[in-house]
């Protein structure tokens, strides 16, 4: 069953940028792990509209929570991918860790903000 989820950048425990999708995927591995997916969307109407991109590296954190993620799971790597305007693409990585209920947390959002092509 598909289930939603979201990606925000949060500075001072506000959403700087919130995308969202009511739909998202898993997929076993075979080696007793789990991939979830999620293509999310941001509403038109955030106060973040119109901004330089860089305000989003004044963020604190970049949070993700899938639904259909058993709260507490032990998360053993990945990487998250935002693409803004359509051609600005930035790659997240995802270090090991214990969600903390349902989310997910990359920190060190400066260093990790990084341009791909």
């Amino acid at each position: 069953m598909d289930e939603g989820g979201y990606l925000a950048f949060v500075k001072d425990r506000k959403p700087l940028l919130m995308t969202a999708n009511k739909q998202s995927d898993a997929r076993q591995t075979g080696k007793g792990e789990v991939i979830y997916r999620g293509d999310f969307s941001m509403a038109a109407e955030q106060s973040v509209v119109g901004k330089p991109i860089e305000v989003l590296q004044a963020s604190d954190l970049i949070q993700i929570m899938f639904r259909m993620i058993p709260q507490n799971s032990q998360v053993l790597h990945g990487k998250a991918f935002v693409v803004i305007n359509g051609d600005t693409r930035f790659e997240f990585e995802i270090l090991p860790q214990q969600m903390e209920n349902d989310k997910i947390f990359i920190r060190d959002i400066p260093r990790s903000f990084v341009t791909r092509s």
